[in-house]
This record gives structure tokens, C-alpha cells and sequence, in this order.
């Protein structure tokens, strides 16, 4: 790094506290409690097994790319550009082109670009990727031609320089502040260099990120075609955005009716935040380190607001000076990111989020907390929103926490970034009912509130963040709070804790009970390194519905984070059950279904979080930024099917649409049918992704078997054969449950006729196994033939779905139009009327001409399509030749004109 003035400071907001004082502990509930085991509830959770499900089609958009100009159809217009951003030679001098196709499946564009030497750099909304084409001039010619020419492509056009600057900066004037988004694939080395050149004030890069400051807007064209920059916005400066707490959020709950050994024992944490008083006691030697290297100062002290201690008290203090105080996971050890400047108390923050998380994880940590984010661009998806998606998409093993904001005045849309990304747990803050404060169970009046632009649910969830008590630095010059302690820092008397509001205190209430699941998961059911996704999906799964609006809804997300519920989910005293997964995999247009055996009196709640790729860098802020869509369908016993994230008074309903913009989807049913429920999880479009699946309900994983059929289970290799050929027909259907059939009849059909084509007895099939077969048929009459198959065609095979339960997948059925060729000229006879028989037709063939008593002969002929199909006719009339008595035909000596 380089610096050209006195250093500048990236200014943060620490999503700021509206302080007030501490009161009296929380009331307890008198309603019994209950109360079982860590090992007995650890003996409620199930690994699922499930099986590969059916086929699904994959997602087709509207054909609109969403750039920073406008959604445009770039078949149908041209988008309005300033001169000074247009270049439509920038794929030759870039080597960046735009390839949209006709649906959205990753790997086929992965794979057509790799065909003509590209890589794919960025995606683009809807159905579109931004290459990087070969190096030389030819090669990119000729790439783009390939592009052009092939069927599966939709369109290839310049990526616009102005499409890669943001529509804010189009029309800048002066000294800016910028982020650039690097390309990954080109060398960067020298762009920190370069900019210095240009005359920036100050510029610090790393592999994935240049933060400029104070660069002359002459630059933003320049920049703007350069090769190693996939986006130009500008730059955000940074600011911040426990008794009481744990009770709400059940953490006490959990302790002391189940596991009192969960206390974030052998977990490892880390936060990044204004500073640390490292001797604070509550701390107790479990601080791994103090680190500089993302912030502007190398001292280490919480000197300004006391901030960053308050919250990694709230997170990990031992509560060693006030037992009231105790933090949430109070055993865990953990590093810390100091960001503040000590001389004007404000944030900053160096480089790429995914750099510093990358140095988290290699420090061993698996959560992060940040109560900070950005001071403007509430609601967007910005260069920091990005790349906290992409790192999480790369290590699946790290969960990252942000604070939402405390800008909730400003009404909707105004979640501060980072909080805007995918993959990051994002919290807002509720009330506690401290005395002269709001009745507890409301979502903080100044909690910030989505959507994000392009309308994802945001926060994720509420946790209680009014009043905090928590561990105060002593070296605070200017502490944001008040005493909530009779403790006091060692002879002095400064106190040892203060109480203060704000998501920032929210956060790492949040951040914590991530760490004593993720303890939970590791110490109770042995997974060794437990997804971040997984925790993630727990957390939400169990999270309680505050009312005030019904979940899900852009205060409060899926609701306040209740950690007994998450993970041990009960109904009265009724243990409830929970099965998860994180072991599939899947690519665009296949699913993954599930089987259970479920009382749904108690009630069923289902949620779906995958870490998605991160979205477009440059499209346009109210495109969606999902790249990798999932969907969860949930199926109960009568075949009712309802989508995730289909919401009506808090509970899923069914008729609505699937959602194309989350990445965490939910069913919730307060109750439902007894019997067998399907839950899968289709993938309609992106590239290959994972996911976390965690179900809660009374019941049992359901080795029951299910035969279906799917859009290709019946093929044709024809689909208009000619009347008497033979087609090849192919059935092929799939066991999409996990236990194995016993052995069952196939029956194929012609409905049309009214007969049976083949019949015969299978051999059992595996859960998530396939069988066909295939046969050859002559068809001897024309029009359509209905053709069908039927699976377990005498009901031998106990199914999830078929004829007596649920919705029948054992049938599908194919129609084939048969056709025939039958155009046919005929001769009249000489009286005019048509031949009746063989024996009419030679006589109307023939005519004698007498050359002494006539010129010439006619014949009238009628012209007649006997067919199937529309046919192209041309008639031709040939010269006059002569028959010789082999058949030959040659021609007269004498002449003759001919006329039709």
C-alpha cells in the first residue's frame, strides 16, 4: 500500500446505539418447562437419507438483460448509452463480451464458452455471463462468431463501459471515492501503481478489491475499459450499526433445561470492530490475538466509543465481574479485527471482506460477528455484499454475521451493507421490556428494515438488542452507554460494564448461539465440521414468529432466534424431531427428494439454506442477484404441494409461485395431514450448488419406496412415423424414494387401440436407481396414438405416491401421430367420370390420336392428397416421347407441343 497524504480514513458507521440505562433482571416464565438431556435430544436428530428425484425443467427468463443503463431486450432494442461509455470494439480490446442463452443452466454455458476458449468471469441477470474471450485478435473473432452462430446462445454483445461503471458515477464530477471490483482471472499487480499515477490520493488493493480515494472523475472512462476491472461504484465509509438477552433468545432455556455444557467450549470465534480492552476480565485469556493488518492504526486499544468490546463481551465475556453479565458463549476463544482510527474514533476498513475472512478462517475461526456496515447505499448489492457471497461460496465451513442497521426512520430498504449479501446471516434488533423501553416481543423501532433492492427477505433474524449490559473498555474516552453495574474496573471507577442499544448489540447475540449450534452439532452428533449453511438453517428453522407481523415479513425476517427451539424443538413436552442434510450436490434440472412418516398435529417447519455464487457485479440494483436457483417443495399425504417461501398469516399456503430470489426458503404448517409428506429440492437453474436441509416435525424417516415417471420417461424415435414403420419406443422411469421395490409389473398401451403393446415383470429397483427398457412397434392405421405407460400396474409396490395415496406418478402417456404419404393423380374417363375400377383406369390412361382426323388429345385429371399431412405439389408435364417395346422412352422424330 502506498499513501500520497496523511492517511485517509474510510469512515464507518458503527450501527450506532441510542444509549439508555441498565434495570432489573427479566421476569421467568412459571409455565413448566421441558426438560430432557443433551444425549436424549441428540437421539431426535437423523442425518437423511432421501434419493435423487425427478427431472425439472429448467428455469427460461424473460430474455431482458439488466444492466446498469436499463433492462434491455437485446433482440428486440438498443440500450441508450453516453458516448463516452460506448465501445462496441470492447470485446477486442478487453477481451469481455456478454453471452446470454435461452435458459438458465450453468454448466451449458460453462461448457459452450470453454469450447471457443473463454472463461466464464461474472453472470449477468437473466440468463446471461460475462466472458473473457481468448487473448489474441483472431481467436476473439473467431470466438465470437462460434458464440454467434450457436442455437443454445440467445445473443453475444459488448459488455459497455458504461454497463461496468455504476449509473450514479455516469454524470460525476470532481475528486471520488471508488471501489473496483477486480477480474480474478488477469494480472492486477500494477493497478495500485497505476492509480497512484492518475493522481489518487490514496489506493490500497488486493487480489479482489482497490479502494481509491480522491481520484479526478476524468479517470471513470479509462477506467472503466480497463481489462482488470469487472466494476466501478463508489466507495461506502463504515460505522457501528446480555441478561436479558439470553433469556429472550432462550439461551438460559437451552442450558438449563438440556446441556449445561454448552458454553462454546472448543469453538472458535472471531469479530471485527473499533478495538479491544484485552485485559477486560470477562475475556479471561481466551483472546487469541489482535490484528491490524484491515485497519487504519496498529493500536490495538478501545479507545473512542468502548464499542468493540461491548460486543465481544455480549458474544464471549464470562460475565467473571457481574454474573448478570454473562455473554453467550462465554468458554469460546476468539481473535479480533481492529478497525478504528484512535484519533477521530471513526471505522475503516482495508481491503476485501474476502481477504480478511480468509485470514479468519486460517486463524481457525468458523463464525465472524461485524456490527458495523456502511453509512449510505442502504439496501444495495455492493462490491462488499459480493464478496462476503463469493468467500462464503468458496468455504462453506464459515459463517459470517452483520449487523442490519439502525436505520430503521428511513422505512423500507434500509439494511446497510454488507447486511445485503446472500450467504451472511443478517440481524436486526427487538425490544427486552427494560423499564422505560418497549414491551418485549417487538421488533427495535430504529432496527433497520427490508427488502434489499432487489427485494430479498433481510434481516434473517431478530435477536434482542435494547439495553445490553456488557463489558465496557476502560480506556473508552467516550463510552456509548451507560453504567448497568454496581463493577468497576480495578481501582478506579470506571465501570466495568454498560448497557447499550443498537443492531451491533444484536449481532453477536446471534453470533454466539451460532457458536453453541455449531458446538452442538460437533459435540452431540459428531459432525466434525459442521456447514455453515447447516448452522445457519437451524438457527432460522427454530426462530420464533413475533407477531406483530406474520413471518416472513422485512422487519423482523423469519422471526426473533430462539435457540431452544432450534435445537431442541418441542411441542409442550412432546420432543419433536429433527432430520437434516448437507450431503447433496446438484446440477441444473435434477432434484433430491425426501420420505417421512409424519404427525402433522405438531406441526411441520422446513428450511432450505444454500451459500449461493456471488451475483452480478455490475447489473442493475433491482435485478435479482440469485445465480444458483433451489427450490423446496414440500408434498403432503393427499398430494397438496406447497413452495417454499409461499406465505399467508405466517404459515405456507399453496397456489403461489415459486421464489426466484432467496436463498434460504421455508414451508411452515401449524398443522397437518398424518401420514406420508415428500420434501425435495429441485434445482431449476445456475450452476452445480449444495445445501443444508433441517426439517422439525414428529415423525420418522420413511423407508418406503416411491416409482415415478418423469417428461422423458416415454421416447419415440419418432414422433410422426409413417403408417407401417417400425419406431423404436424406450420407457424409463426412477425410484425416487430411498427403500427398495419388490419386484413389479410394467404395462405399455395404445390407448388408441385399445390394446396392450408390452407388459412384463420388473426386478426390484433401488432407492435413487432408474430402469428402462425399449421395443420396437408398426403402427398400420393413421391419426394420433395415445401411448401410456403404468408402473406397479397391480398395486404390488407400497409407494408414497401412486393410484391409493398421494398424487399418481406411476402413469405418463405420449401421443405419436401416424401419418401417410398419398398423393395420387387420376385420369377422368372420356365421358368425364372418375374410373371405378382398375380396369376403368387403363382404359382412362390411353388415348388414340388419328393424325388424319384430329390434332391433338386432353385429359381431364383430378389431383387429390390421400394423406396425413399437408402436402407441397408441383406438376410437371413432360415432352411427348415414344414408348419403345423394352419401356425406354425416347423422343419422337416428328415434333409436339405440350401444354397443362
Amino acid at each position: 500500500m502506498r499513501r500520497n497524504l496523511a492517511p485517509f480514513i474510510l469512515i464507518g458507521l458503527m450501527l450506532t446505539m441510542p444509549w439508555a440505562g441498565v434495570t432489573e433482571t427479566a421476569t421467568q416464565s412459571s409455565i413448566e418447562e421441558p426438560r430432557w438431556t443433551a444425549a436424549e435430544a441428540a437421539e431426535n436428530w437423523y442425518q437423511s437419507q432421501g434419493a435423487p428425484g425427478q427431472s425439472v425443467e429448467i428455469s427460461v427468463g424473460s430474455g431482458l438483460l439488466w444492466v446498469q443503463t436499463g433492462a434491455i431486450d437485446p433482440l428486440a432494442e438498443t440500450a441508450i448509452i453516453p458516448k463516452h461509455l460506448e465501445a462496441n470494439d470492447d470485446p477486442f480490446a478487453t477481451g469481455y463480451l456478454i453471452m446470454q442463452l435461452h435458459l438458465n443452466d450453468g454448466l451449458l454455458a460453462e461448457k459452450i464458452s470453454g469450447d471457443v476458449g473463454a472463461n466464464i468471469v461474472d453472470t449477468l441477470p437473466e440468463d446471461a455471463w460475462v466472458l473473457r474471450l481468448p487473448s489474441s485478435t483472431q481467436a476473439r473473432s473467431d470466438a465470437i462468431i462460434q458464440l454467434a452462430d450457436d442455437e443454445r446462445v440467445r445473443w453475444v454483445g459488448a459488455q459497455q463501459p458504461a454497463w461496468r461503471l455504476d449509473i450514479e458515477l455516469h454524470q460525476a464530477l470532481g475528486k471520488l471515492n471508488l471501489d473496483l471490483t477486480l477480474a480474478l482471472d488477469v494480472d492486477t499487480s500494477m493497478l495500485e501503481d497505476h492509480l497512484h499515477r492518475a493522481g489518487a490520493d490514496f489506493v490500497h488493493c488486493d487480489v479482489y478489491l482497490c479502494q481509491v480515494i480522491g481520484l479526478d472523475s476524468t479517470w471513470l472512462p479509462a477506467l472503466s475499459r480497463d481489462h482488470r476491472i469487472l466494476f466501478i461504484e463508489g466507495h461506502d465509509s463504515i460505522g457501528h450499526a446480555n441478561n436479558y438477552a439470553r433469556s429472550i433468545s432462550t439461551i438460559d432455556a437451552t442450558l438449563n433445561n438440556h446441556n449445561g455444557g454448552l458454553d462454546g467450549t472448543g469453538e472458535v470465534g472471531a469479530l471485527s470492530d473499533s478495538g479491544l480492552d484485552q485485559d477486560h476480565g470477562d475475556f479471561n485469556n481466551r483472546i487469541r490475538g489482535v490484528y491490524h493488518n484491515y485497519g487504519p492504526d496498529n493500536s490495538a486499544a478501545d479507545a473512542n466509543s468502548g464499542h468493540g468490546t461491548h460486543v465481544a463481551g455480549t458474544m464471549f465475556g464470562d460475565g467473571s465481574g457481574d454474573s448478570s453479565t454473562l455473554g453467550v458463549a462465554p468458554n469460546a476463544t476468539f481473535h479480533f479485527y481492529q478497525l478504528e482510527h484512535d484519533p477521530s474514533g471513526q471505522l475503516a476498513r482495508w481491503g476485501s471482506l474476502y481477504d480478511m475472512f480468509r485470514d479468519s478462517h486460517q486463524k481457525n475461526a468458523h463464525v465472524q460477528s461485524n456490527s458495523w456496515g456502511a453509512q449510505s447505499s442502504w439496501g444495495q448489492y455492493t462490491s462488499d455484499s459480493r464478496s462476503a457471497d463469493s468467500f462464503l461460496n468458496d468455504y462453506d465451513d464459515f459463517l459470517v454475521l452483520f449487523a442490519a442497521g439502525n436505520e430503521g426512520s428511513q422505512g423500507a430498504q434500509s439494511i446497510a451493507p454488507p447486511a445485503t449479501a446472500k450467504n451472511v446471516l443478517t440481524v436486526g434488533a427487538s425490544t427486552t421490556g427494560r423499564p422505560g423501553t418497549a414491551s418485549v416481543g417487538q421488533v427495535a423501532s430504529f432496527s433497520s428494515i427490508g427488502p434489499t433492492a432487489d427485494g430479498r427477505i433481510k434481516p434473517d433474524l431478530v435477536a434482542p438488542g435494547v439495553q445490553i449490559c456488557s463489558p465496557r473498555a476502560e480506556e473508552a474516552q467516550n463510552p456509548a452507554g451507560w453504567s448497568c453495574s454496581s463493577a468497576r474496573h480495578s481501582g478506579t471507577t470506571t465501570p466495568l460494564y454498560m448497557s447499550a442499544d443498537g443492531t451491533s448489540s444484536a449481532t453477536p447475540v446471534v453470533g454466539g448461539a451460532a457458536l453453541l449450534a455449531r458446538q452442538f452439532l460437533r459435540t452431540e452428533l459428531s459432525i466434525s465440521n459442521p456447514d455453515s449453511a447447516l448452522i445457519k438453517a437451524v438457527l432460522i428453522n427454530g426462530a420464533r414468529d413475533m407477531g406483530t407481523a406474520n413471518v416472513p415479513n422485512m422487519d423482523e425476517g423469519w422471526g426473533q432466534l430462539d435457540l431452544e427451539e432450534s435445537l431442541y424443538p418441542h411441542d409442550g413436552l412432546i420432543a419433536k424431531n429433527i432430520f437434516y442434510d448437507t450431503s447433496q450436490t446438484l446440477s441444473p434440472g435434477l432434484s433430491y427428494a425426501y420420505n417421512y412418516a409424519i404427525d402433522g398435529s405438531y406441526g411441520i417447519d422446513v428450511t432450505l439454506v444454500w451459500n449461493d455464487r456471488e451475483g452480478s457485479s455490475s447489473a442493475t440494483q433491482s435485478a435479482s442477484r440469485l445465480v444458483n436457483d433451489l427450490d423446496l417443495v414440500v408434498t403432503s399425504p393427499d398430494g397438496t404441494t406447497y413452495k417454499g417461501n409461499d406465505f399467508a398469516n405466517g404459515f405456507s399456503t399453496t397456489g403461489g409461485s415459486k421464489d426466484s430470489l432467496n436463498n434460504v426458503e421455508r414451508v411452515r404448517l401449524a398443522s397437518g395431514a398424518t401420514g406420508d409428506w415428500t420434501i425435495s429440492v429441485a434445482h431449476s437453474g445456475g450452476s452445480q450448488q449444495g445445501y443444508a436441509l433441517v426439517i422439525s416435525a414428529v415423525g420418522n424417516e420413511n423407508p418406503i419406496s416411491d416409482l415415478a415417471v418423469f417428461g422423458g420417461s416415454i421416447w419415440a424415435s419418432q414422433l410422426t412415423p409413417l403408417e407401417n414403420d417400425y419406431v423404436l419406443l424406450r420407457m424409463a422411469w426412477v425410484n425416487q424414494a430411498p427403500a427398495t421395490t419388490g419386484s413389479y409389473e410394467v404395462v405399455v398401451e395404445d390407448i388408441t387401440d385399445g390394446v396392450v403393446i408390452w407388459s412384463g415383470t420388473r426386478d426390484a429397483l433401488q432407492g435413487g436407481a432408474s430402469d428402462s427398457f425399449s421395443f420396437q412397434r408398426q403402427f398400420t392405421s393413421t391419426g394420433i396414438h395415445t401411448i401410456r405407460l403404468t408402473l406397479d400396474s397391480n398395486n404390488n409396490v407400497t409407494e408414497m405416491n401412486d393410484e391409493v395415496d398421494g398424487t399418481n406418478n406411476n402413469v405418463l402417456e405420449l401421443d405419436l401421430n401416424i401419418t401417410a404419404i398419398g398423393v395420387r393423380i387420376t385420369p377422368h374417363m372420356p365421358d368425364g367420370s372418375m374410373p371405378a375400377n382398375s380396369d376403368d383406369v387403363e382404359i382412362a390412361r390411353k388415348q388414340v390420336l388419328d393424325p388424319s382426323t384430329g390434332v391433338g388429345v386432353s385429359w381431364d385429371l383430378t389431383l387429390a392428397n390421400e394423406g396425413t399431412s399437408d402436402e407441397e405439389i408441383v406438376l410437371v408435364v413432360t415432352p411427348v416421347q415414344l414408348m419403345e417395346e423394352n419401356g425406354a422412352l425416347q423422343p419422337t422424330e416428328d415434333e409436339w407441343e405440350k401444354f397443362a
